[in-house]
């Protein structure tokens, strides 16, 4: 279900036999870090190395390696330093959808963590699933293939207008409907009922959070050992029941079932905030985000950093992380509210109020009863933040 992409080796625009392998390098280092990414297949290079410097490559790439998706490109190199210029193609229509140039040091290649090649990677995962996304918003849901789907039902339910929540919930059942005996749709889906509850969108919190069990229970009878799924029922006994033992339960076999999904490790943050070590929450967090440096929902593990560090009474990082979020994703009523509860507490009155009438113009009828019914009153950090929006004046109900 996820897209497909073919990393075809850089051209270089001189004819010195020593700059050859510098387009080896670029493709081995993208390669590299877009294989990090759990939401798209990458094509080995032994197997897109033989397209190199074809002309009208795009439909063989696409019917050989069947790849949705084309990364190439080309490359200056002179006196240390490189210039590569690479574009992003849908070859399924043979358009190019992206194109950029980028600068640097040649030997920032031979690094471990290389700013160019990272550069590169992150702005073709945003490229990709900005068009994958973006096909998902306005074709009708038949025409769509699988990964469009999925990538649609995930980046959708993170947008702020409901239309585009409200979309994301119809993409993720047509999925379904296609794959019913795959986990991955159906923990999104029990994703999308704990974000429905968690934004105050929900009528009924308790329906809804026995509909996010449901389609884990559902998800878990056929893939017993999925960690995705496992990962986000352990965040729903978290966040919406506050059940310590089946919260632990779920997360540890998560991680057991596979030590590098990055979700598990998001959701420990999260529960190790409320009952457990807040450094380990804080170490949880950034973990999860070495597992997926290239994440299109990096603006999420933010999020998350930034209220393990509120947990942790780090505030003046927990403003920071929350800011950042917030630059990738200013409309996230969540976000809003870690950083108001941390400028609360750090007495930045001021500032919290600034923060406050963004939250209103994103829940324009919060109040402090209606914000702790959005999840399990356990949560520290829920008190921590109604606390604070009673001294901001909010009303209580």
């Amino acid at each position: 279900m996820r897209p497909t992409i073919a990393v075809i080796p850089f051209e270089a625009r001189s004819n010195e036999p020593e700059h050859f392998v510098i387009g080896e390098l670029i493709a081995d280092g993208i390669i590299g870090q877009l294989s990090r990414s759990p939401d798209i297949r990458v094509i080995s290079r032994l197997s897109t190395t033989a397209f190199r410097g074809r002309v009208g490559a795009m439909p063989n790439v696409e019917s050989h390696l069947d790849a949705s998706f084309v990364l190439s490109g080309s490359y200056i190199a002179n006196g240390g330093k490189i210039l590569v210029m690479a574009e992003l193609a849908d070859a399924r229509k043979n358009e190019i959808i992206w194109a950029e140039r980028v600068a640097g040091d040649t030997s920032d290649l031979l690094q471990t963590q290389s700013e160019l090649l990272n550069a590169l990677a992150a702005a073709t995962t945003r490229a990709l699933i900005d068009a994958e996304v973006q096909r998902s918003l306005v074709q009708p849901m038949p025409r769509l293939d699988s990964s469009a789907l999925l990538l649609g039902g995930i980046a959708l339910m993170h947008r702020s207008s409901s239309n585009a929540f409200d979309r994301s919930r119809q993409a993720l059942d047509a999925l379904i409907e296609r794959h019913s005996r795959i986990a991955t749709p159906r923990a999104w889906l029990a994703k999308w009922y704990i974000m429905r509850v968690i934004r105050g969108l929900s009528d009924s919190p308790q329906r809804d959070t026995q509909l996010a069990l449901e389609q884990t229970r559902r998800a878990l009878d056929s893939e017993p050992e999925n960690a995705l799924t496992l990962a986000i029922e352990g965040h729903a006994y978290c966040q919406l029941l506050g059940d310590v033992q089946e919260t632990n339960d779920r997360l540890g076999r998560a991680v057991s079932a596979n030590p590098n999904e990055p979700m598990a490790w998001l959701f420990k943050s999260v529960a190790s905030s409320m009952w457990g070590s807040a450094s380990a929450s804080i170490d949880e967090a950034a973990h999860a985000r070495t597992l997926s440096p290239i994440d299109p929902l990096l603006y999420y593990f933010d999020l998350m950093s930034a209220g393990a560090l509120l947990a942790a009474n780090d505030h003046a990082r927990a403003i920071e992380y929350a800011k950042k979020s917030l630059k990738a994703n200013r409309h996230h009523s969540v976000t809003l509210r870690v950083l108001l509860t941390a400028q609360v507490e750090l007495e930045l009155i001021a500032d919290a109020r600034e923060t406050l009438k963004a939250l209103l113009k994103e829940e324009p009828g919060l109040t402090v009863s209606g914000y702790l019914s959005m999840g399990s009153s356990s949560s520290s950090t829920r008190q921590r933040c109604a606390a604070a929006l009673r001294l901001l004046g909010t009303a209580e109900r």
